[in-house]
């Protein structure tokens, strides 16, 4: 069984035989999505994949289709020796080959016969940094995308708007980065139509189970998803990844998966290929017994944090 996170919300493997494998001839369907991916495996696995739209054996097939009801939904299968992903729009193949990178790395390149069906329940499903002492990089900003798109978010938010921290130039690349992962990057907004985590909160105040947790309350229509980073708090980027992760993909369950396929029992017992998954981005997160902390060790993080909060 593949722990996919955020969970899908229909997988089933139909034959339990490796249908398809990873190989040096492996190709995938030309579009100006896919470098990321291709990265991906090249670092992971040592092998670059080519481009071919005409190829179908040993390949990863990408189609735009009305078939698939929710513009960033999609469909994975496969079948015959290789991988079809099915999508209404651009993104939905994109946010399926973000689950295909989880597939291939839990099975070391190779897949079964297998079936997804799946699409976000929220269509707004952002990160929100607040202002602080810590100022992003260029490339640190590029890498942060790229671990928001890899949960299938899609919105970036800064308080300080990033026209008043990157040159016009820098900025003008920074957004074509995020378009080719699907992000917008946009000001602040504060809406009550959110639901909001606090993401610098000490895991001893809010720990990883309550986080996965949390829910908007039942009479109260909600669009999206606020997860929030205050970023005074923030010494450098290895705070900034503790704070984050694995929350991240605690709220990810949220924000995409259907509130049936929410389970944290599953999420916790598949937090080691999780970790794998975070690993391969060289991610300093926090381990479990940080994110679910003994009473000890949470209030040592929440003096620490108070301290913090005190200079």
């Amino acid at each position: 069984m593949f722990n996919i996170v955020p969970q899908p919300n229909e997988i089933i493997i139909t034959g339990g035989k490796t249908c398809f494998t990873l190989t040096p001839d492996t190709t995938i369907s030309k579009a100006p999505y896919i470098d990321e991916f291709r990265d991906f495996l090249k670092k992971q696995f040592d092998i670059r994949i080519h481009r071919d739209n005409e190829n179908t054996e040993n390949a990863i097939l990408l189609q735009v289709t009305d078939e698939i009801d929710n513009d960033e939904g999609y469909r994975l299968v496969c079948r015959d020796g290789s991988i079809y992903i099915y999508g209404k729009t651009d993104a939905g193949c994109f946010y399926g080959l973000q689950t295909l990178k989880q597939l291939l790395l839990q099975g070391m390149g190779q897949i079964p016969d297998m079936f997804i069906e799946d699409a976000p329940r929220y269509k707004c499903r952002g990160l929100w940094l607040g202002a602080g002492k810590y100022a992003w990089t260029e490339k640190e900003l590029n890498r942060l995308t790229d671990l928001l798109a890899l949960h299938k978010f899609n919105v970036l938010e800064s308080e300080i708007p990033f026209a008043e921290i990157f040159p016009e130039k820098t900025l003008c690349e920074i957004e074509e980065y995020c378009q080719r992962r699907f992000v917008k990057l946009r000001a602040a907004v504060q809406s009550d139509d959110m639901l909001s985590y606090d993401l610098t909160a000490p895991y001893g105040t809010i720990n990883l189970k309550q986080t996965y947790a949390r829910e908007a309350e039942p009479e109260k229509a909600v669009c999206g998803i606020q997860a929030k980073l205050h970023m005074r708090y923030i010494a450098n980027r290895n705070r900034a990844d503790y704070c984050i992760f694995p929350r991240l993909g605690a709220i990810a369950e949220t924000a995409w998966s259907a509130p049936e396929e929410k389970c944290y029992e599953r999420f916790e017992a598949g937090l080691p290929e999780y970790f794998d998954l975070l690993n391969a981005y060289h991610i300093h997160y926090a381990t479990i017994k940080q994110a679910i902390p003994s009473f000890v060790r949470g209030r040592v993080q929440y003096i620490w944090h108070m301290l913090q909060k005190a200079k």
